[in-house]
């Protein structure tokens, strides 16, 4: 099994416990803090020192995955980088879910009765807005009325349309569907398919804002996104980013589920 760490790409041989109450090989490796890159067939893994030096590099130096595995093959073989094996899809499969299974522990899910994720609940609310239980006084219903603007949340409604993601080959599946600010890709695909298509008349020639409501582009899966953000301090919430099929159709926004 090749091993990659931070130091470099090392072939190991491992030996799995073959006790009768053995865990899984999978198991296994993760107890010795090794995240396998593969759940049939154990050939590659990554260290969690590794994954956890890479999400500082990209925080930091902005450093992308192609980059830093670079940098471990350099490490590797200072001279010949090139005759080291090339892991980089497993690399980012496995960061990918990494990333994912730290949120969900920053969140507390998977420990007692938080084992089911709902709608939004990887994400937080603007901080400095007011919630009730959570940054305001109990009697703050009191002051509502002398002091209205100081208890209203003001969202805005935007989209940007330079987003845009071709077709891909192949489906790309989401750990958190509409678990974050994107919002689940199920019931906004119903939410879709109910709403009423109406194309709007322009009162003019070639009004821009319509002629970008009604254009599809070919070979485009997503042509944009549009969010809900805090208009006071620009904060996305949770469960409100969708993406738009054609054009800068707002109407999507408004159908949130």
């Amino acid at each position: 099994m090749n091993v990659v760490d931070a130091t470099g790409v090392h072939p190991m041989t491992v030996h799995f416990c073959s006790c009768a109450a053995q865990k899984s090989e999978f198991e296994q490796l993760l107890d010795m803090g090794i995240y396998p890159g593969s759940v049939k067939w154990l050939r590659m893994a990554f260290t969690f020192a590794m994954l956890d030096s890479f999400h500082i590099a990209n925080l930091e130096c902005k450093t992308n995955a192609r980059e830093y595995y670079q940098i471990i093959r350099r490490t590797t073989s200072p001279a010949f980088p090139h005759r080291v094996q090339d892991r980089y899809r497993e690399f980012m499969r496995v960061v990918w879910q990494w990333q994912h299974l730290k949120v969900m522990k920053w969140n507390g899910f998977g420990h007692g009765p938080y084992m089911t994720l709902g709608s939004g609940q990887l994400a937080l609310w603007c901080a400095a807005c007011p919630q009730p239980g959570i940054n305001l006084l109990e009697n703050w219903k009191e002051d509502e009325e002398r002091k209205p603007y100081l208890y209203t949340q003001t969202l805005n409604l935007d989209g940007n349309m330079k987003a845009e993601q071709m077709v891909q080959k192949y489906v790309d599946l989401a750990l958190t569907d509409g678990g974050g600010f994107m919002v689940a890709d199920g019931p906004y695909q119903d939410s879709i398919q109910c709403s009423v298509k109406i194309k709007e008349k322009a009162t003019c020639n070639n009004l821009w804002a319509i002629s970008m409501g009604n254009m599809s582009s070919k070979g485009l899966q997503v042509t944009g996104i549009g969010a809900a953000a805090c208009a006071r301090h620009r904060s996305f919430c949770p469960h409100s980013c969708v993406n738009f099929q054609k054009g800068e159709r707002s109407v999507l926004i408004l159908l949130l589920p």
